[in-house]
């Protein structure tokens, strides 16, 4: 599980072989101090200015989920409800959304087929409420196989957090694959050998724009003026939805306390006993 406490960025005017100018910038890491977070971030902007020099073709930036980096997300917490400070951690990622982040607690998001309104709206309906009742009955039969499952309704799909036991991300990467995770997640899990879980309502359901993305060539911090507008705007669009709502508990093993009370802790933070609640 890595995901790095010091975030920099650094930028610099490079004019390409046809004489054109642009700025560059690159981001550097470090779990130690910002010191080494911009001498990493100095090195990607040499490395940049190679690839410009020698016309290679660069990285756009654009995948903020690359598994060749850490994700650039900021730390606001340390093991919430009581759990490890070092394997549990939330997040904000780039859309403003509070992560949580575990080592070996073994979470899914199972994403199903998207219902529009109107005529075609309707069959979409129904092919997503069958989908959904197969996505369940498959989470419930491997629950009955000597494990215990807490599982949620989403916006997107379904959510289920393992109750009984621990599992790294390598040895619980099969049955994400095979119970319907999205590919994508599988695949960032892998990479950053954690499990993720998004706890607020997606900003772009509520209408509201992303948050800023670097003050001072840091990632912003919740209490930085641009950030703190956006953060006052996008709670009160949320106070009114919740993240995912109770379904069940399924399986019969005994739940390990500590997974139990950071799942209470989940549920206290998305609302999921608000059913009266818009999802999103």
């Amino acid at each position: 599980m890595h995901i790095p406490e010091f975030w920099v960025r650094v930028s610099d005017q490079q004019e390409d072989r046809d004489g054109r100018r642009q700025t560059l910038y690159a981001w550097g890491w470090s779990d130690e101090g910002q010191a080494e977070a911009r001498s990493r971030a100095q090195q990607s902007l040499a490395k940049l200015r190679q690839r410009i020099h020698s016309k290679q073709p660069l990285d756009s930036g654009k995948d903020y989920y690359a598994s060749d980096r850490p994700l650039r997300e900021r730390i606001l917490e340390r093991g919430p409800a009581g759990s490890d400070k070092t394997t549990v951690l939330v997040t904000r990622n780039r859309l403003g959304n509070r992560i949580l982040n575990c080592r070996d607690i073994w979470i899914i998001d199972v994403d199903l087929p998207h219902a529009s309104s109107g005529l075609f709206g309707f069959f979409a309906r129904q092919r997503r409420a069958r989908q959904r009742e197969k996505s369940l009955s498959q989470l419930r039969r491997w629950a009955d196989g000597g494990r215990r499952l807490r599982i949620w309704d989403t916006a997107g799909g379904l959510r289920a957090l393992r109750l009984d036991a621990r599992i790294p991300v390598n040895e619980g990467l099969t049955e994400l694959k095979q119970l319907g995770a999205d590919p994508r997640y599988a695949d960032l899990c892998q990479a950053q050998q954690s499990y993720r879980a998004r706890l607020d309502p997606k900003p772009w359901r509520l209408g509201i724009g992303r948050p800023p993305q670097v003050i001072d060539d840091q990632l912003p911090r919740d209490d930085q003026g641009a950030m703190a507008d956006w953060l006052r705007l996008y709670q009160r669009a949320a106070s009114t939805h919740a993240t995912c709502q109770f379904l069940e508990d399924a399986g019969s093993a005994a739940a390990d306390p500590r997974i139990l009370a950071l799942a209470q802790w989940h549920d206290a933070q998305t609302g999921a006993g608000r059913r009266e609640q818009a999802l999103a």
